[in-house]
């Protein structure tokens, strides 16, 4: 009975085994395409199989009693392990891993968009003095000079041929009781002078002898007169106080008053002959020129803000032309704000229908020439009309 028992439980223990690895083959081909996880298989032949033997070897030892321990002796080899049971729930997730190798840089980007122009940065250093320039055009003829001393009075001349006879002369008779004086000659010389005086004013010729009240004169004449210097007397006094000028006919017939050099605001005219000058205009021009080196002498910087050294101008009347004030000059060019070591210029023009306001008498308020700082005045006629 006992060998029945054994060799009928092998029988079912063999075939049952021969169903489980099947069963298992499937499973572990499963967890190879299902990948890290996957689900437990169900309870198929080979486990069924295993079961009922299972429960074939219990019912045989309670039927031989005596021999249970025999039987499970035979089957402890077997069956210790135990048949695996199903996957469990999932677990929580583990610990992050240790970090990675740095990947391979990516490809450039697109450039991206133009930002905003920054603040202009400080000015650099003096670069070196360049290689010598090409010549330059000719320039402009410079300003009047200085007048030169007068020189030696010249010797005598030859007696040049003789006149024409004169007026026949008036005797003077005496009487014992009366003395008759013909003063026709001092009348007769006294006409031609009113004569001559009077020709002169109605067709002045603008030479010293015979000069013009102002230059706009000698263009009402109807004369063809080229720009040049004249004489003028705006008084129509004695010759001895005529003033020499510029007349400037391509503007109006301009009677311009010359400065005694072009580097002072000083005129050679006296008040009598300026105040008739004034009287018989309607408005005055004026142009100065500053010419300086790394000085500034009317605005700073890039604004227009006024410099606190800013230049100021005296006019004829004792008026005050500055930046700011009630009278201004005309600023065309403003050169000196720049200091970068070279020669600028700044350009001042006074323009005025107040002909008593001109000419500039004096510049004040120049800041004091230094080492690397220096100025010089370029002072234009008085241009009246």
């Amino acid at each position: 009975m006992l060998e029945t028992s054994r060799n009928l439980f092998m029988s079912a223990h063999l075939e049952c085994t021969h169903l489980l690895e099947k069963d298992m083959g499937r499973f572990e081909c499963g967890r190879k395409e299902a990948g890290p996880q996957p689900q437990p298989p169900k309870a198929e032949a080979g486990t069924q199989c295993l079961q009922k033997a299972l429960l074939t070897t219990i019912y045989l030892a309670d039927a031989l009693g005596g021999e249970r321990d025999l039987l499970y002796s035979m089957t402890k080899r077997s069956w210790t392990g135990g048949f695996p049971g199903d996957f469990g729930e999932r677990g929580p997730p583990g610990l992050d891993g240790n970090p990675g190798d740095m990947g391979a840089l990516g490809p450039i980007g697109y450039p991206g968009p133009k930002g905003m122009k920054g603040p202009r940065g400080p000015d650099g250093p003096a670069g070196e003095q360049g290689s010598r320039g090409l010549k330059g055009d000719r320039g402009d003829p410079g300003p009047d000079g200085e007048h030169g001393e007068k020189g030696q009075e010249g010797l005598m001349g030859e007696d040049g041929p003789p006149g024409p006879p004169g007026i026949t002369g008036v005797r003077v008779y005496s009487h014992p009781d009366r003395l008759v004086l013909d003063q026709g000659g001092e009348i007769f010389k006294t006409l031609h002078y009113l004569s001559s005086l009077i020709q002169s004013i109605k067709m002045p010729l603008g030479t010293k002898e015979n000069p013009a009240r102002v230059c706009r004169d000698l263009m009402d004449c109807e004369q063809k007169m080229a720009d040049g210097t004249y004489w003028v007397d705006p008084n129509l006094g004695c010759s001895s106080d005529t003033i020499e000028v510029s007349c400037n006919f391509t503007h109006g017939g301009q009677t311009c008053l010359k400065p005694i050099t072009a580097s002072k605001v000083e005129f050679a005219v006296s008040r009598v002959q300026m105040n008739f000058l004034h009287l018989l205009s309607s408005e005055v021009t004026q142009h100065i020129t500053i010419h300086c080196l790394n000085m500034t002498v009317w605005q700073e910087g890039t604004g227009r803000t006024p410099a606190k050294q800013a230049v100021r101008f005296r006019a004829w009347n004792g008026q005050i032309f500055e930046a700011g004030g009630q009278f201004r000059p005309e600023v065309s060019m403003d050169g000196c704000k720049v200091q970068d070591g070279r020669w600028h210029q700044t350009l001042f023009t006074f323009r005025t229908q107040d002909p008593q306001q001109l000419p500039i008498i004096s510049v004040d308020n120049l800041p004091p020439a230094s080492s690397g700082k220096q100025y010089r005045l370029e002072v234009g006629p008085a241009c009246f009309l």
